[in-house]
């Protein structure tokens, strides 16, 4: 038995003068213009009835409202035009919009549940913070289909903090003179009356916080200890306006290479720890890629003393010891790849490992020599797609290297950049061997528990400081979490 599909009627503009308006696409905002806080108005043919005139009351921003527009979904046809739908709109002007998304269609379609997830997701991707979606109003042949959207926005709103609903649905009952005969599309003190919604929940929304690093700039920040000691900092990229990467230096430090410490994209939040002599003004500095916008989370952690550190180069910049990318030999499934650093054997060799490419799952393992590591614990994991690097130590080896090891899973390309050298004479490996020692699996066990905590015998003497890689994994949902002295009774 065939079922016959739902029949939409598509809400179309009654006037000729706005539909041949709507044949104007939106005009792209200049450097000047994008600096500026800008807002992306989304539509279909009812927000279509907001002219220039009657939107100049607005906040900057751009205005893209079309006749038979739908949400995700390939739009209706009105006239030969099909017009690009609502999403498809929202990802053209990525990197322009930078606080509000306003959305005013969904009268084209039959459901909107899954559109206002793939709507609130990619102003997530964006960075966008905030998205406003005005109710619609239940009236003509599909006020059943109305219902039930306002029904789901309210419900997404409790789902979703970035979600504000402007209930247009409530705001003009009762003004008959706002709308058209179908009650739907506006009128001249409709569409004003639409725009003062839009203004006010946008001035509604919370001040914007302090903007982004822009593509090439610095964060220098202070940090304690001796100037050239060496700074280690966990850095967290966030809300990043696409893909890019970020290197810690010394404040002393006026330029940068291609090596890096984080990796960042759309949506991510990939901390790693950056190691880098501080300067003499007692600062160190982030250096973001000149890329993209992001904006950083920087946690200093502790300090080497300047007679424990050498750095990988005189700049104090990561020295980038390999990138198998460019030699055309990956590292096999259960393979090796050895590299030389600076240091004397026994040093303790900082390395920030970036598997690339991945053919899958993996993980690896940095270690002295090229025999195979004897535990299975690791310093990255990796698969298809990915890029998030980690710091590892290790012994330097005899021969003056120090070698990766990749599990016996998939092959992976490696990138390789060293940060600096702990003197041998101030540091003890966790094993004899120099491979890491997995002091706790909670997967053996229990799960830690929210705001709960699980402590662990490390090798060293009470005032040392422990270098330990944390991997959470399985969690039910969003979160974080430190590590902190034993003697610490509530953690920052």
């Amino acid at each position: 038995m065939t079922t016959r599909p739902m029949r939409i009627v598509p809400a179309l503009v009654l006037t000729a003068v706005i539909a041949a308006a709507l044949s104007v696409a939106p005009t792209r905002p200049g450097v000047a213009d994008a600096a500026a806080s800008t807002d992306l108005l989304v539509g279909d043919s009812v927000m279509a009835g907001m002219s220039s005139d009657v939107r100049s009351s607005l906040p900057h921003h751009v205005f893209d409202a079309k006749v038979c527009r739908r949400l995700v979904s390939t739009s209706c046809s009105y006239r030969g035009v099909r017009p690009a739908p609502a999403l498809n709109v929202i990802r053209s002007w990525s990197g322009v919009t930078d606080r509000a998304i306003v959305v005013a269609a969904g009268y084209n379609d039959g459901a909107i549940g899954s559109a206002v997830d793939a709507v609130v997701a990619e102003a997530r991707r964006q960075g966008v913070p905030h998205v406003v979606w005005l109710t619609y109003r239940v009236a003509g042949n599909n006020a059943g289909i109305y219902r039930s959207h306002n029904s789901v926005l309210w419900q997404k709103a409790t789902q979703y903090p970035e979600l504000t609903i402007a209930d247009w649905a409530s705001y003009s009952a009762g003004h008959s003179s706002w709308v058209a005969a179908d009650g739907l599309h506006l009128t001249g003190s409709g569409a004003r009356a639409m725009a003062d919604l839009i203004r006010v929940a946008l001035a509604g929304l919370p001040l914007p916080g302090p903007p982004p690093l822009e593509p090439g700039a610095d964060a220098c920040f202070a940090v304690a200890g001796a100037a050239g000691g060496g700074a280690i900092v966990n850095l967290t990229p966030v809300e990043a306006r696409g893909a890019g990467h970020g290197v810690l230096t010394s404040s002393a430090v006026p330029g940068s290479d291609n090596a890096s410490n984080v990796n960042y994209a759309p949506g991510t939040v990939d901390p790693n720890l950056g190691v880098a002599p501080i300067g003499s003004d007692g600062a160190v500095c982030y250096r973001n890629a000149d890329i993209t916008r992001v904006h950083l989370v920087a946690d200093h952690l502790a300090t080497i003393a300047p007679d424990a550190y050498t750095a990988a180069r005189q700049d104090g910049l990561p020295d980038r010891r390999l990138d198998t990318r460019t030699t055309g030999v990956r590292v096999a499934p259960g393979g090796h790849v050895c590299f030389a650093v600076s240091g004397a054997p026994g040093d303790a060799a900082l390395v920030n490992l970036t598997p690339v490419l991945a053919g899958g799952p993996g993980h690896g393992v940095l270690t002295s020599t090229p025999d195979d590591p004897a535990a299975d614990a690791s310093n990255v994991n990796f698969t298809a797609g990915s890029v998030d690097p980690n710091l590892a130590v290790a012994p330097i080896g005899p021969d003056g290297q120090v070698c990766f090891h990749a599990s016996e899973h998939h092959a992976v390309d490696l990138v390789a950049d060293h940060l600096g050298t702990i003197a041998g004479t101030v540091f003890t490996p966790a094993a004899e061997d120099g491979t890491p020692d997995r002091s706790v699996d909670t997967r053996n066990g229990a799960p830690v528990p929210p705001g709960g905590r699980v402590c662990f015998d490390v090798e060293g003497a009470p005032g040392d400081a422990a270098i330990v890689n944390l991997t959470p994994v399985q969690a039910t949902t969003a979160g974080h979490g430190v590590l902190i002295s034993s003697s610490v009774a509530t953690a920052p």
